[in-house]
């Protein structure tokens, strides 16, 4: 189906505006280094809502020099990419996309020469995998006169995988089916309908080709229709009703089944089942040379009669459709007017070969020859026919001529070319990929292996197709390996990671996924990933360290507050222990968990910064002294702000007296704009604290504390966190220690 584009001019006016609001940005950030101070008024006015909308835009949005360096890039391209803004500027553009891609060299010729640009280019991630991505950028000067550029790019995957699937669905559905758009006259009634889109099967059933009947209108197509059709589908189109019926087509001498519906406004699709030769039975008894004469002059394939000499004495109307020109024409014309000469040679030595058989007394009389030959249009040019041949006979048994059907193949002669291209290109690529690539056979017996999976094993291509699949696996691993693969079902891919041995003893390690395909043989993609591994486990190592130091570092902040406040730290450590338990309930992840448990441990830090005598004072504070108590989160904050750690210990701090509706402090933050480990520390610190005894009141106990929360669930506390909280008390037992 063809899709519909912006002009130029749409495309212009859209980089236009986008260029209005890189250059407020532009004019802010220049603004800042020079040393002017915005107002509030002015950061809340167009400069801030063209920030907010690169800063929150769901497109993924760069700002770039023309040499492609990058100056900028929103969230939403950091999380396309899988990099960091950081990694970003560094690597430039080169880095994000794909410079193989020819289509990214275009673009930025076009560019270039009209200041904007359009285009589909191959994308990279971080992790090396490459996407379709839909670009948009411009040119344009900055504030300060210096030449920019913007970038939008939005990731086509999904798009690419729907289109795939749609048009395969469109391709191989075995209906006809047609989508037409109804044009209205001056009074709004229907006056004709063009072609949209036809799909292979109604190409097949009406012997109408796409490429000569899309845009066209039915009465430029088929003068004959007659108007209570165009009525008939108009009011579908306009109405909305759907229609079905069984229909005669006199132009196309067929008989359809037809289901008419409304896909859209003013359009109507219809769903064709071909019920000629249904129909055709049912007149049988009434028709004979009169309907073989109408089938032969309707059908898509030209049906033909030649005398001994191959004069052709008959030939249906379709020869009208394929070569150009009107039959009786065409019948006047020699046959060396009508085939090339290597077509005629083989012809020729086809015929003769059928002659020949004829001296067998056993030959097979009702026998057909299937040639494919070139054939002349009238304008000079050639089209490739499949023409399926037969020997006619008189009463006697003696050849009279030849008759037979001719079909135009001309689209699959080029396909068939295609693929062979394809095949060559794809043999190109395999060879030279980056991963090592390779099948076996079901026995595990190699039967293709690319350079580099034979530089991954360290031999020859001819050794590698002498080894079995087996022969590079630790022996250790012989079982596990071979039920893998025996496991492994047609059309399933299985992604693993595996030690790899190397024909000299050696191991290195892989990634590989592997599938089954059609013929029964596995065929697998591998990457050595020794090096990430290596790393990985230096990374691991470096991690453990970290931790040691951070407990060590917290420890130490547990006992400062422990010597100072012994309330505070006692709380802290049991608020730790049931935020944990609350993480762990709602099933997070291990590093997740680890960090809340942490965080808890010293979340009151910031309370060495208040006087002992307010901490400790048994009576109610007064507003001046609850103040100061409230600054713990903001001081808490600055003490871990710079320490190094996995987790956002610091943010956690700072957060953990926010609450759901906003009301809390310092920062009145809401919902999802709060971490959910400092909600669920909110939570843990709040049903302890209410447990717990204070110096200014007795404890109130585990029952108020749960009816403080299920009561202000949704509101003040995450509901998750407080249904997992209720859980642990009511269902599990969980006590504080």
């Amino acid at each position: 189906m063809k899709g519909t584009s912006k002009t130029k001019q749409e495309l212009i006016a859209e980089i236009s505006a986008l260029n209005k609001k890189i250059h407020t940005l532009e004019q802010a950030s220049s603004d800042q280094k020079k040393g002017r101070k915005r107002t509030e008024p002015e950061r809340s006015g167009p400069e801030g809502h063209y920030h907010a909308l690169f800063q929150h835009s769901k497109d993924a949005m760069l700002l770039t020099r023309p040499d492609g360096a990058i100056l900028d890039a929103n969230p939403a391209a950091c999380e396309m990419f899988g990099r960091s803004l950081k990694e970003i500027q560094s690597i430039g553009r080169n880095g994000l996309a794909d410079v193989s891609d020819p289509r990214l060299a275009a673009a930025l010729d076009e560019r270039a020469r009209n200041a904007v640009v359009r285009a589909e280019i191959t994308m990279l991630r971080a992790s090396g995998d490459k996407f379709p991505a839909e670009i948009t950028s411009a040119l344009f000067v900055d504030a300060e006169g210096r030449q920019k550029t913007s970038m939008i790019i939005r990731d086509m995957t999904e798009k690419h995988k729907a289109e795939q699937d749609y048009q395969m669905l469109f391709r191989e559905m075995l209906d006809g089916f047609a989508l037409h758009e109804v044009l209205c006259n001056a009074e709004g009634q229907p006056a004709d309908y063009r072609f949209l889109a036809v799909n292979p099967a109604f190409e097949r059933m009406t012997g109408l080709q796409a490429d000569e009947i899309v845009g066209r209108t039915v009465l430029d197509v088929l003068p004959g229709t007659e108007r209570r059709w165009i009525e008939t589908y108009g009011c579908v189109a306009l109405t909305g009703e759907p229609i079905f019926f069984e229909n005669y087509s006199q132009v196309l001498d067929k008989y359809f089944a037809v289901r008419a519906f409304q896909p859209a406004p003013s359009q109507f699709a219809c769903i064709f089942v071909d019920i000629t030769d249904h129909k055709r039975a049912e007149e049988a008894l009434r028709e004979s040379e009169n309907k073989y004469r109408r089938i032969t002059d309707n059908i898509a394939d030209v049906v033909w009669i030649a005398d001994a000499n191959l004069k052709i004495t008959y030939v249906s109307r379709s020869i009208e459709k394929m070569v150009g020109e009107p039959r009786e024409r065409y019948l006047q014309r020699a046959i060396e007017e009508k085939f090339p000469p290597d077509a005629l040679k083989q012809i020729y030595n086809a015929l003769a070969e059928e002659y020949e058989k004829e001296k067998d007394p056993g030959a097979d009389k009702a026998r057909t020859r299937l040639i494919e030959v070139e054939h002349y249009r009238a304008d000079g040019t050639t089209l490739w026919i499949a023409m399926n041949i037969s020997i006619v006979r008189d009463g006697n048994g003696g050849i009279t001529g030849f008759q037979g059907i001719s079909r135009d193949i001309t689209e699959r002669r080029q396909a068939r070319e295609e693929i062979k291209r394809r095949d060559s290109r794809y043999q190109q690529l395999i060879e030279h990929a980056e991963d090592g690539i390779f099948t076996i056979t079901s026995q595990g017996r190699f039967i293709l292996a690319n350079a580099k999976f034979c530089q991954m094993l360290g031999c020859t291509p001819e050794k590698c197709l002498s080894l079995n699949i087996m022969d590079t696996y630790p022996a250790d691993l012989h079982p596990a390996g071979a039920k893998r693969l025996a496991d492994l079902r047609c059309g399933e891919a299985l992604r693993f990671e595996r030690p790899l041995k190397r024909l000299d003893g050696r191991i290195v390690f892989v990634e590989a996924t592997t599938w089954k395909d059609i013929d029964g043989n596995l065929q697998a993609i591998v990457r050595d990933i020794t090096d990430r591994m290596l790393t990985e486990e230096k990374l691991r190592h470096s991690l453990a360290s970290l931790r040691k130091a951070i407990n060590t570092t917290i420890q130490v902040m547990v006992s400062a507050v422990e010597v100072r406040d012994p309330y505070t730290a006692g709380h802290q450590i049991r608020t730790a222990d049931l935020a944990r338990t609350i993480a762990t309930e709602m099933d997070l992840p291990p590093e997740t968990i680890d960090g809340i448990r942490m965080a808890g441990t010293i979340h009151d830090i910031g309370k060495l910064s208040i006087p002992s005598e307010i901490l400790s004072k048994p009576t109610k504070l007064l507003p001046v002294e609850f103040s100061l108590i409230k600054e713990h989160a903001r001081r808490g904050f600055e003490m871990l702000e710079h320490v190094e750690s996995p987790w956002p210990l610091a943010e956690i701090v700072h957060q953990h007296h926010e609450r759901m509706d906003g009301s809390g402090y310092p920062r009145n933050l809401q919902g999802e704009d709060i971490l959910i480990e400092a909600r669920i520390l909110a939570v843990a610190d709040v049903v302890e604290s209410m447990a717990s005894h204070r110096p200014y009141r007795p404890a109130l106990g585990v029952g108020p504390a749960l009816e403080e929360i299920s009561k202000n669930r949704g509101i003040l506390y995450d509901a998750a966190v407080v249904d997992a909280c209720l859980r642990l008390f009511t269902e599990k037992g969980f006590q504080f220690k």
